[in-house]
């Protein structure tokens, strides 16, 4: 028999409204296009979208992809102000690497600079990146230096 199998997921589908109330539609239209069993209220919110009842809400935040690349954003200006001698954020760096504007680079770390607590989490990810870097680097100028030395040794008859 080739029954599809039944699968839920309240969280799923929560999030999907929840995301929706405040404009963003990519998480219920995913669920959609996708096999996903819909929640009542997915159903009758898209009846609502649909019948054209429903308008997106004024001032929504940002969709979830633009969150997740703003996170992204600030992750790496923060580990570039970190890694930077002078402390800089490598503002032109970082916006060519996600293609964005250094504007947009300083805008997303005055709010990480304004807001600490919230990005408490980002900050410790960031400082396990430093200290991952800085072993490496570390190491290899300790292998470089040892290489040195016993190229010297070998040249010496």
């Amino acid at each position: 028999m080739n029954e599809k199998s039944f699968e839920f997921s309240a969280l799923e589908g929560s999030t999907s409204l929840s995301r929706a109330r405040i404009g963003d539609l990519s998480i219920i239209i995913e669920r959609l296009r996708s096999d996903a069993t819909l929640l009542i209220e997915e159903r009758i919110l898209i009846a609502e979208i649909l019948g054209g009842d429903w308008t997106r809400p004024a001032n929504r935040p940002p969709a979830l992809d633009a969150e997740l690349r703003n996170e992204e954003i600030k992750e790496d200006a923060l580990l570039n102000r970190a890694l930077d001698p002078k402390g800089r954020p490598g503002a032109t760096r970082v916006a060519h690497a996600h293609r964005c504007s250094p504007k947009w680079v300083y805008k997303l770390l005055a709010d990480v600079d304004a807001d600490p607590k919230s990005h408490a989490a980002m900050h410790k990810r960031v400082g396990q990146k430093v200290a991952l870097y800085q072993s490496i680097m570390a190491k290899l100028a300790k292998e470089a230096v040892q290489d040195a030395h016993d190229g010297v040794a070998a040249a010496d008859p």
